[in-house]
């Protein structure tokens, strides 16, 4: 039997190019950023992604034909594009033409297509992307492409890919079984080494010709988180956040209460599955829960107040439990969790937080579809999650030793414990139980091992607190929770 294996993932980063303004829950289409101060990015060297532009406007000289510059640039002649300029001799220099334009770590092509040019070329109106990537509104572009931004040593380094994996006296077996046997991210198994499992796992490692995922780097031939700056953000004094700790006992704190008032400091209980504003019936949780939800969400809009990803919006809130603790649905016949699950107020969904969408309500953060059908988990990289405030999230939660388990998607479980580790390293979580291993309540499957996380949480998370005199998750049994408390691991 193979040993099954829990992988810490890579990290889709977060670049650190501001993105554009935020936007107010429930509003439609994305907003653009003053234009004021904009042309910074561009100025050196065409926006995102360091392109070096040749063509019209490169140079300080006159226009052709005496004509004036506009915006610093020289207008394109007949029948030429917007920055085409002369075809270029330069042999490292090529046509660049795509539509994947999107904000930082959202999904490609958000703003590509929307009436506006945005890739920092001449004549474009924002430096948001990389030359060549918003080709629609843009026009086909001329540049040479570099490695990305921390992209040096060992760019040009090997891949691994053989399919060598298998057990002794057997070396294939296991290559191309429809199992990731060889440790890397990803993997459900680790018995081969590295990059012998290609048929199933991919290549490992990163150079120019097997580049890293959207939003990731390649650092000395592997792919590895950006923080995007993140990290490198002074850390801001939120003494001012309301306090989590619950007094007057049990008959006080666990007192099934509605979640009041619907919209806080970095929190949003909106309507959803039938409920209306005027009626939010899957909305009553412990008033102890209520009081540490509103803790950590108001906690992660102070301290992540100075970062440019994300959509800088409150967090969505989702099922909670009816107002006589009954499962959210049993007024109508059909409750909607399973037995044991919500009630009387110890448990709630939550959204994550989220890139390149316009809040954090509960969605999809991945592809979940496979062979037209809907897997209902993650079956590709959550690209719209954001790691960082959710990870700032979960840690915050911590802080009460009432919590039992946060329960997280597959993909999202290792995500979120690298970028715990990278904000206890940094000072961000000084003190927090989160910070030891042994006390972390994150659970999640990478299969499905029947403890209730595999399925139907690519777009919310769970969390689940014990009373007053309950006994606290983490460590191992944080990790072996199952959804349903008391199940066995």
């Amino acid at each position: 039997m193979r040993a099954s294996l829990i992988l810490a993932v890579l990290l889709m980063g977060c670049s650190s190019t501001a993105g554009r303004a935020g936007i107010s829950p429930g509003a439609g289409g994305d907003v653009r950023p003053p234009s004021e101060g904009e042309g910074e990015a561009g100025a050196e060297g065409g926006g995102e992604g360091g392109l070096d532009i040749v063509g019209e406007g490169e140079a300080d000289g006159p226009c052709p034909d005496g004509q004036a510059r506009v915006d610093g640039a020289c207008p394109a002649g007949e029948g030429e594009g917007e920055g085409e300029g002369e075809a270029s001799t330069d042999p490292e220099v090529q046509e660049l033409c795509d539509d994947t334009c999107a904000p930082a770590g959202g999904r490609p092509g958000t703003w590509a297509r929307d009436g506006s040019c945005d890739d920092g070329g001449p004549g474009a109106d924002t430096p948001e992307c990389g030359l060549g990537t918003d080709c629609a509104d843009c026009g086909v572009r001329q540049g040479r492409t570099p490695p990305r931004e921390g992209e040096g040593e060992g760019w040009d380094g090997p891949v691994l890919c053989e399919d060598t994996c298998g057990p002794a006296g057997n070396p294939d077996a296991w290559a191309g079984d429809g199992a990731c046997d060889d440790g890397g991210p990803g993997a459900e198994f680790a018995e081969c080494d590295l990059g012998t499992d290609c048929a199933d796992c991919g290549p490992r490692g990163c150079n120019r010709e097997h580049p890293c995922e959207h939003g990731l780097i390649c650092r000395e031939g592997a792919c590895v988180i950006d923080d995007g700056g993140v990290l490198n953000v002074d850390i801001p004094d939120c003494a001012h956040v309301p306090d989590w700790r619950c007094e007057g006992g049990e008959g006080f704190c666990g007192e099934v209460v509605p979640f009041e008032p619907d919209r806080g400091d970095g929190w949003w209980d909106y309507p959803l599955n039938g409920e209306t504003d005027r009626d939010q019936y899957r909305s009553y949780v412990r008033r102890d829960v209520m009081m540490l939800v509103k803790y950590a969400t108001a906690s992660v809009a102070c301290l992540a107040a100075g970062w440019d990803h994300g959509n800088h919006q409150p967090l969505g809130l989702g099922d909670m439990s009816e107002s006589n603790g009954d499962i959210p649905g049993t007024r109508d016949g059909q409750p909607g969790h399973p037995a044991g699950t919500h009630v009387n107020g110890h448990d709630m969904d939550i959204g994550y937080y989220q890139v390149g969408t316009r809040d954090n309500t509960l969605r999809p953060i991945c592809d979940h579809v496979q062979g037209g059908a809907d897997a209902y988990h993650c079956v590709g990289e959550p690209t719209l999650l954001d790691p960082w405030r959710t990870a700032l999230f979960l840690a915050k939660m911590h802080d009460s030793p009432q919590l039992r388990v946060v329960g997280v998607d597959g993909k999202v479980g290792p995500m979120v414990e690298d970028a715990i580790a990278s904000l206890c390293a940094n000072g961000w979580l000084d003190g927090s139980r989160a910070c030891r291993a042994a006390s972390l309540a994150l659970a999640f499957e990478v299969t499905d091992t029947q403890r209730g996380w595999f399925h139907f949480h690519h777009h919310h998370l769970h969390i689940s607190l014990v009373g007053q005199q309950g006994k606290r998750g983490g460590g191992r049994a944080g990790r072996d929770a199952c959804i349903v408390p008391g199940c066995p691991p």
